[in-house]
């Protein structure tokens, strides 16, 4: 969930991966939900296993032209051709490489990336990711005419 006020992302990933997250103004590439040791907890269980499973989340605030990856372990589960698994830590090394000045290029880059380390073999599995580009400026209160302009659109009086 993105929180426009305070420009805050909260992720609950259900057994997925954790995100990464490109910090642009340090710019570094770090699991979103890890400590400042580098380290996180493990991942939640995948949803609908247990039917009473409480859920963590982790709540991050993104500063202007931030990145956050979210994948399916497909990628991370990746394997080369002498039979190695990718891994978080081999996921988190291949995006470094990558230029996050560029995200319109990046999906086409990792892409490109994966289908190295696998050694042009294809994936075993659903290679699924989103990279989300945080370029939010500061909030700004609308003005009375756009007040007015929403109200006459949730009342019916102008079209949508």
């Amino acid at each position: 969930t993105y929180l426009t006020a305070g420009d805050t992302l909260a992720v609950s990933n259900a057994g997925h991966p954790r995100p990464l997250w490109h910090r642009a103004a340090a710019g570094e590439w770090n699991p979103l939900a890890a400590d400042a040791a580098g380290h996180g907890a493990p991942a939640d269980l995948p949803l609908g296993v247990v039917a009473e499973t409480a859920y963590s989340e982790a709540r991050v605030r993104l500063g202007r032209g931030d990145l956050v990856l979210f994948y399916t372990d497909a990628l991370t589960e990746a394997e080369s051709p002498a039979g190695r698994m990718l891994g978080e830590a081999g996921l988190l090394d291949l995006v470094r490489r990558l230029d996050p000045a560029d995200p319109a290029g990046l999906p086409a880059a990792l892409t490109a990336a994966l289908g190295e380390y696998r050694g042009g073999r294809p994936p075993d599995d659903d290679a699924t990711f989103v990279l989300i580009r945080h370029t939010a400026g500061p909030a700004r209160r609308p003005g009375v005419r756009e007040t007015l302009g929403v109200y006459a659109k949730l009342l019916g009086l102008r079209r949508v």
